[in-house]
């Protein structure tokens, strides 16, 4: 995702930092974060029970959804850290990133629904989203551009609700994800680290998020067919 600013990187200014600008510092903590949601597919892999079926289609899509976006937004955040855009809101690097965020989403709307055809629906939606990333014009804003994420994670989390899994879905949404969009929206009053803490708050997010997936029936699970 994309912040307010960015402060050239130099010895001096690797722990200063304004209301606006983006210090070496918090740019690198920006991309090394963003590993957090990721840790938590990888630890689930490694200790979930396999005689609870946790790993299904659906976690799959799910935890495959955070390792797939990872790449991008940490080596976006690392090249700002390290001062490679001249401007790094309308750079490569930015678009990628946002781009494999509404490919994630798609993910984990069929992640979280298990259902085709409202998959494919996301699929189509995002895809425009993705498409107005790299076509200039009016709509090309920051304001657009976090709306259309936003309006994503909404999608892709009703599911859970329709599931009947509120829960998971307090907590998903209305806790983690809202917290840490809080923390990303306020930068400024976080002195600068505010997306680094959003980043982090994904964590908890994806856990619930591999949490309600995994307790949606598959074939590949009798327990939970």
């Amino acid at each position: 995702m994309e912040d307010e600013g960015h402060m050239p990187w130099s010895g001096m200014d690797f722990v200063t930092t304004t209301t606006s600008k983006m210090t070496f510092a918090q740019e690198f903590a920006n991309a090394v974060s963003m590993v957090v949601p990721s840790l938590v597919v990888v630890y689930h892999y490694l200790f979930a029970d396999p005689a609870t079926c946790f790993w299904s289609i659906y976690t799959k899509a799910v935890g495959g959804s955070a390792l797939l976006h990872l790449p991008f937004s940490f080596s976006y955040h690392m090249m700002c850290a390290f001062d490679y855009y001249e401007d790094r809101v309308n750079s490569m690097g930015r678009k990628l990133d946002q781009t494999f965020i509404h490919v994630a989403s798609t993910m984990c709307a069929f992640g979280l629904s298990g259902d085709g055809l409202y998959t494919a629906s996301m699929a189509i939606l995002q895809t425009w989203y993705i498409i107005k990333l790299w076509m200039p014009g009016l709509h090309d804003n920051s304001f657009e551009r976090r709306s259309n994420v936003f309006m994503s994670v909404i999608l892709y989390t009703l599911p859970m609700l329709w599931r009947g899994d509120h829960a998971n879905f307090v907590r998903a949404f209305m806790g983690s994800f809202m917290l840490g969009a809080s923390a990303f929206a306020f930068n400024r009053y976080f002195n600068g680290w505010g997306h680094s803490t959003s980043h982090v708050v994904l964590g908890v997010f994806m856990h619930c998020l591999l949490a309600s997936a995994s307790t949606i029936p598959a074939a590949s699970c009798p327990a939970l067919s």
